[in-house]
C-alpha cells in the first residue's frame, strides 16, 4: 500500500474555533440545563455561518478539497 498523505488544515480560525468551543464549555459549567443547551447552541450557530463552514460543506459534496479562507 502506498504511503497516505496527511492533510494539515492548521490555522488561525481552526485555533480560534476551538478556543471557543473550549470557553463556551466553561461558561456552560454554572448553569442549569435549559441555559446551557441555548449557551452552546448560540456558540454553534456563530461557527457554523462562517465562511469557511460553508466552503467546508460546499466542498464535502462537491468531492473536492476545501479552500480556506480563514474567515
Amino acid at each position: 500500500m502506498g504511503k497516505r498523505k496527511k492533510r494539515k488544515y492548521n490555522s488561525e480560525f481552526k485555533l480560534r474555533a476551538a478556543k471557543l468551543c473550549l470557553e463556551t464549555d466553561y461558561h456552560a459549567e454554572d448553569m442549569n440545563y435549559k441555559e446551557q443547551f441555548s449557551y452552546m447552541n448560540e456558540s454553534f450557530a456563530r461557527l457554523c455561518t462562517t465562511d469557511d463552514a460553508k466552503e467546508g460543506v460546499n466542498a464535502f459534496f462537491g468531492k473536492r478539497n476545501p479552500v480556506w479562507q480563514e474567515k
